[in-house]
């Protein structure tokens, strides 16, 4: 990825789809509402919607604990695919108010795929990791206000090794269920793989944010990238964090 200057505006970034995945696109320096907003005003907002999205999780989860969402597992995840394209397709707008509510046609959704996910472990092992994952989340953000040319010269290669991650980890899946063989140790792996590529994306999306022209748009766009990151690295965590406990 090329390298930025620190004195120049961003006008390029990667960004989320709706699904965790990354897409390439142009963000104009004059994208989103007009005129920009002070530092601590756009971060603030940020701030306020990327805890939206954890707040509305976690009370998805709290309501749905008592209930089997395993019986509708299936009209969940379709539902979460197809809602979520909508929400990646509303955030491309340049409009906040537009991009928020594609923030949340992804959130909510989402929300209800974590409460199916988390019910297969102990809340006390989720409660450790949801804290180990903010103290994660925090130490990269930091390190990446510290190191953000670093960061920012990551992109391409987290790219490649998360697409060539989730290529082994689908054809390994299926391997898997064609011929029984599980190997626990390389699921393992691909975790750690995983986790590592996330704290990086963490970084990198955060040094992105900074770096964008400041408008509310841009802050709720910003939120949206480091919400999929830090949501995916809870759930790799937390793999990891199960798979230990069952030994």
């Amino acid at each position: 990825m090329n390298e930025f200057d620190e004195n120049e505006s961003l006008s390029s970034e990667e960004r989320y789809d709706g699904f965790g995945g990354r897409r390439r696109g142009r963000v104009s320096v004059d994208e989103g509402d007009a005129g920009g907003i002070s530092v601590p005003r756009y971060n603030l907002i940020l701030g306020a919607v990327l805890l939206w999205g954890f707040l509305a999780n976690a009370l998805i989860c709290f309501f749905t604990r008592n209930i089997s969402l395993v019986d509708y597992a299936l009209p969940i995840l379709i539902g979460y695919i197809v809602l979520a394209f909508i929400g990646f397709l509303l955030t491309r707008s340049h409009s906040a108010a537009v991009s928020f509510i594609g923030y949340n046609f992804v959130v909510i959704p989402l929300g209800f795929v974590l409460s199916l996910y988390i019910s297969e472990f102990e809340p006390m092992l989720v409660a450790s990791v949801f804290f180990q994952t903010a103290a994660v989340t925090l130490s990269m953000m930091l390190l990446s206000m510290i190191f953000p040319r670093l960061f920012l010269s990551m992109g391409r290669a987290l790219g490649i090794t998360l697409l060539i991650v989730i290529v082994v980890e689908l054809i390994a899946t299926i391997v898997m269920m064609a011929t029984g063989a599980f190997s626990d140790n390389f699921f393992l792996l691909i975790d750690w793989i995983v986790v590592v590529a996330f704290c990086g994306y963490i970084g990198y999306d955060w040094a992105i944010a900074q770096r964008r022209r400041r408008t509310v748009d841009a802050a709720v766009d910003s939120a949206y990238a480091l919400y999929l990151d830090i949501v995916n690295l809870f759930i790799r965590l937390l793999a990891i964090a199960g798979r230990r406990s069952r030994k």
